[in-house]
């Protein structure tokens, strides 16, 4: 006999019974309350599934209707059943370091626990940094470190710290990642400098937020790194007290002036549209969101921590998850990335990284502006009306400082080689080419097994 889903009927007073009016036998309600049991092969294979997939998943299957929020609590259980309780997550925080040990030497992986008055111990932190990651940061890719953190979204919170590189190409080089229950950057940043052999950042840049006890730490641990600022955290912060189209265009020009004197200029003019605002931004220390300030012969004009943030982006997806699951996640998506980066390298045709030719491209188009006037010796004046630049082709700098700043010839130094009837592409240093690119990406990241392989 069919189930009833959908009936009428009519009380009849006299006879004290119902009188069925109509009846529609087709079966919607599901003989198993226990929905995530339906849908648990389902979420394996596709954690990121929809709610509103898997309600027509059930109802193809099981011709039942099953609202949204039935679906939500089902995922929610077919998760858990997955991805195991979180306790046992940080049980098993020993064994997965052990086994990152085993199928990748030369990684650092530490844990620290802290012991509560009750003698029960409690997990404080996790740091790992993969051999594969580490080598590739150091023999290919610049010395520049985008540090930021992240909030993870699980049930027990902590925050995710992480230390993304720069490579050839100008795109993010993902270096180490730290998993803790607090703000620890001394810690954290002391270990980069020990995987990363630039203990004192002699030679290093820094760029970050303005995250709250980062920068303290960054120059006890650190003290001959460069420390920049991201100028965009400045600018979200300037904007609520200052806004206007005019006060956004002058702040950026500020912050992408390359020498000082153009520098003081736009802060002059800031100063006469507002002397508030100008006081305002002398305040924030303009040596470290300014290019006018930073130290040369880095090889990075960066003035925003885009790195940090566009990794952040990609791990959105994953930072709500158990602490062993979101590692593994990470995990891959650094292997997938790395592998990809092989392979796109691969079809390149020119020597140079595809980003850092089109930057080169974009200076010989603006140095015909330019006229040069040779000074003696590597020495010429690069001139466009009342503005003039030296540019030393022996020392390969310009009074514009980009060229120090980047690395890369700037369009006066572009002028001044063309002028001498040289090519801009043999002064490119030896980061910004194909074979470093090749180095820093192939060192590789080695699979791990499965919890039930563990010891």
């Amino acid at each position: 006999m069919p189930t009833v889903s959908n009936s009428y009927a009519r009380w009849m007073k006299k006879e004290q019974s119902f009188l069925v009016i109509s009846v529609k036998d087709e079966h919607i309600c599901s003989r198993n309350f226990k929905y995530g049991s339906l849908i648990n092969y389902k979420i394996r294979c596709n954690p990121e599934i929809k709610l509103v997939e898997i309600a027509e998943l059930v109802l193809k299957k099981y011709k039942c209707q099953v609202t949204t929020s039935i679906c939500s609590r089902a995922r929610s259980w077919a998760l858990n059943e997955y991805e195991k309780s979180l306790e046992e997550h940080y049980g098993l925080l020993r064994s997965y370091g052990d086994e990152l040990l085993r199928s990748n030497p030369g990684s650092t992986v530490k844990l620290d626990v802290t012991v509560k008055p009750d003698e029960k111990t409690y997990f404080d932190r996790f740091y790992v940094c993969l051999n594969g990651l580490k080598e590739g940061w150091k023999r290919g890719c610049r010395r520049v470190i985008a540090l930021d953190g992240c909030f993870l979204k699980g049930v027990c919170g902590g925050e995710l710290l992480t230390a993304i590189g720069r490579d050839g190409n100008n795109h993010i080089f993902p270096a180490v990642v730290n998993v803790e229950n607090k703000d620890n950057w001394t810690w954290f940043i002391t270990l980069v400098g020990e995987d990363l052999e630039v203990e004192t950042g002699e030679g290093l840049t820094l760029i970050s937020d303005q995250h709250k006890g980062l920068v303290q730490a960054g120059k006890d641990v650190m003290p001959n790194a460069e420390h920049r600022q991201c100028a965009r955290h400045i600018y979200e912060n300037f904007r609520k007290v200052f806004s206007g189209v005019e006060f956004r265009n002058l702040f950026w020009r500020a912050s992408k002036a390359s020498y000082p004197q153009l520098f003081e200029s736009v802060m002059n003019d800031i100063r006469l549209a507002n002397p508030s605002a100008h006081k305002y931004l002398m305040e924030r220390e303009p040596k470290t969101w300014s290019r006018a300030f930073f130290e040369v012969n880095r090889g990075c004009d960066s003035i925003e921590n885009g790195l940090s943030e566009c990794f952040n982006f990609v791990l959105l997806k994953v930072r709500h998850k158990p602490i062993i699951t979101m590692l593994e996640a990470i995990s891959t998506i650094l292997m997938e990335r790395m592998n990809n980066m092989r392979r796109i390298s691969d079809t390149w045709v020119q020597d140079i990284c595809p980003s850092i030719k089109k930057k080169l491209d974009i200076a010989k188009d603006q140095q015909r502006f330019w006229s040069v006037i040779p000074g003696g010796l590597s020495m010429f004046e690069v001139r466009l009306g009342n503005d003039a630049f030296i540019v030393d082709e022996d020392k390969k700098t310009c009074t514009c400082r980009m060229w120090q700043l980047s690395g890369l010839p700037c369009h006066h130094a572009v002028a001044a080689l063309f002028y001498i009837h040289k090519h801009p592409e043999d002064y490119v240093p030896s980061w910004f080419w194909k074979d470093m690119y090749k180095v820093a990406y192939n060192h590789h990241l080695l699979p791990v097994q499965g919890m039930n392989q563990w010891k």
